[in-house]
C-alpha cells in the first residue's frame, strides 16, 4: 500500500510539473543556493525544491507557492532519506519549522522530512486557510507537532508524529483536514480536535500522556484507528456533535477510560474497546458497552451497536499493531464500509487490515498439510466452511472445490504456482 500510494504521489507531481510549461527542478544545495528558503523564494508555481541529504538550520515559509518541497525519498523510496534530510529551527525555536499561511492548495506538498527542535512552537503550521499536502515526514521535538487553524484543510498522510512536548496534531477554528495513515506517539495529547468536520482514518494513536484522542466541540468522523496503550483516556468528546466512531480499537490506557463521554451524543459502533484501567466506557449513550446484548456475526458477545471488549491481540505491542490470525477483529466491522485490497469477506477493526492468505483455512498464518486436510473435510466429508470463504478459494475462481485442493497440493508438494493473491 505504502509503495502505491508513493507511485500516485509521484504521479501527482509529474502532472503538476507538466502542467506548468516554466516548471523546474531546483536543487538545494547549489552554487547559487544553500538553503531550502532560498530555493522556495526562488521558486514559481508547479517547481520542485528537490534537497539533498543534510541538516538545514532554518525555519521555511511556503509564502503562498503551490510547489513541491522535497527531499530525495520522494524518488528514491529509501526512508533513512527521511532521517538524514533535517530541517532543524534550533536558531529560531519560536517560530514553526515550517510554516503555510498563505493559502497554499493541495499542490503545495512537503515531504521526505525530519522537522524539529521548534522548542517553543510548531513543527509545522497551517494557517489562514491554508490546505497543502505533508505526507512522509518525521515530526519531533517540537513544542507542538502539527497545528491546523482559521479554515485550514491540510491531507496529513502517513507521518510519524513523537516526542513533541503539547499536541501531536492540533485542530482548531473550522479546520478540516484528513489525517491518514499516521504514527502518533509521545505526546500529551495524540490529536486535539476542537470546531472542525475532520476524517481521521488509520492512524496509530498511542503512548501518549492526557489523552489519544480528544474531541471537543467538533464534528470529527473517526474510522479504523488503533489508539492504545495512552496514559489518560484513549478517547475523549465533549460537547460535540455527529461524531462516528466505527470499527476503532481502544485499548489498553494504563489510568484513563477506553472512550469518555460528555454533553455529546456521538455514534459508537463496531469497536473493539478493551483493557482499559479506568473502565471502557464512561458517559457512552444508552446501549453502548452492554455486551449482554447478543454476539456478532463470530459469535463474540457484543453491544447492540456491535462493540465488543476482547483483547485485539496485536502482533508485538508496543512496536506492532498489526493484527494476529486469531484476533477477534478481524472480518467484524461495519459491513457497509469498503473492504481494503487484500482483506478478507468484511472490512476489519483497527488500523490495520488482516491480509487474506488463500489457501491458509486453518488460519495459522502459513501453508501445509492441515490446511489440505481442512479442504478435504470440507468438500467430502461435511466438514465447516473456511472462514471467510475467501481463504478456500486457492484458485480464486469464486468457489472452493477440488481445484482448490489440487492447487494447493501441487503448491506443497510439486514445486506448483503459489495461491493466486
Amino acid at each position: 500500500m505504502k509503495f502505491k500510494v508513493k507511485v500516485l504521489l509521484s504521479i501527482l507531481i509529474l502532472v503538476f510539473l507538466f502542467g506548468y510549461s516554466q516548471a523546474k527542478i531546483i536543487y538545494i544545495p547549489s552554487p547559487s543556493l544553500a538553503t531550502i528558503q532560498g530555493g522556495i523564494n526562488y521558486a514559481s508555481g508547479g517547481d520542485t525544491v528537490l534537497v539533498n541529504t543534510g541538516t538545514y538550520n532554518e525555519n521555511i515559509d511556503f509564502k503562498g507557492k503551490n510547489i513541491t518541497v522535497a527531499s530525495r525519498y520522494l524518488l528514491e523510496d529509501d526512508s533513512s532519506l527521511i532521517e538524514l534530510t533535517i530541517i532543524n529551527a534550533i536558531n529560531q525555536p519560536s517560530i514553526p519549522a515550517v510554516t503555510f499561511r498563505s493559502g497554499e492548495g493541495p499542490a503545495a506538498i512537503l515531504s521526505g522530512f525530519t522537522i524539529q527542535n521548534s522548542s517553543n512552537s510548531l513543527g509545522v503550521r497551517c494557517d489562514s486557510s491554508s490546505s497543502p499536502t505533508i505526507t512522509y515526514n518525521l515530526i519531533k521535538h517540537n513544542n507542538q507537532g502539527l497545528v491546523c487553524s482559521n479554515s485550514s484543510n491540510p491531507l496529513i498522510k502517513d507521518n510519524l508524529l513523537k516526542d513533541n512536548a503539547g499536541e501531536g496534531i492540533q485542530c482548531t477554528t473550522g479546520s478540516s483536514p484528513r489525517i491518514e495513515r499516521n504514527f502518533i506517539s509521545g505526546h500529551q495529547f495524540g490529536i486535539k480536535y476542537t470546531n472542525g468536520t475532520s476524517a481521521i482514518l488509520r492512524n496509530v494513536i498511542i503512548q501518549n500522556i492526557q489523552k489519544g484522542l480528544s474531541i471537543n466541540a467538533a464534528s470529527p468522523q473517526v474510522y479504523n484507528n488503533t489508539i492504545a496503550n495512552n496514559i489518560g483516556d484513549g478517547v475523549e468528546i465533549i460537547s460535540s456533535t455527529e461524531v462516528n466512531l466505527i470499527n476503532n480499537i481502544i485499548s489498553s490506557s494504563s489510568s484513563g477510560v477506553g472512550i469518555r463521554v460528555s454533553s455529546s451524543n456521538p455514534i459508537i459502533k463496531y469497536n473493539d474497546v478493551w483493557g482499559n484501567a479506568g473502565g471502557d466506557f464512561s458517559g457512552t449513550p444508552m446501549g453502548v458497552g452492554n455486551m449482554f446484548w447478543g454476539k456478532n456475526n463470530k459469535n463474540t458477545p457484543c453491544d447492540e451497536f456491535y462493540n465488543i471488549s476482547r483483547n485485539p491481540e496485536f502482533e508485538n505491542p508496543p512496536v506492532d499493531f498489526q493484527l494476529q490470525c486469531s484476533s477477534p477483529c478481524i472480518n467484524v466491522g461495519d459491513p457497509g464500509f469498503v473492504i481494503p485490497d487484500l482483506g478478507g469477506h468484511r472490512i476489519d477493526m483497527g488500523a490495520f487490515e488482516y491480509p487474506l492468505l488463500r489457501g491458509d483455512v486453518w488460519v495459522d498464518g502459513k501453508l501445509d498439510a492441515s490446511d489440505v486436510v481442512f479442504l478435504v473435510n470440507c468438500c467430502f466429508k461435511g466438514g465447516p466452511l473456511p472462514d471467510p470463504y475467501e481463504k478456500g478459494d486457492v484458485t480464486a475462481n469464486g468457489a472452493v472445490d477440488v481445484q482448490d485442493i489440487i492447487h494447493l497440493i501441487n503448491y506443497l508438494y510439486r514445486n506448483g504456482m503459489p495461491p493466486c493473491h
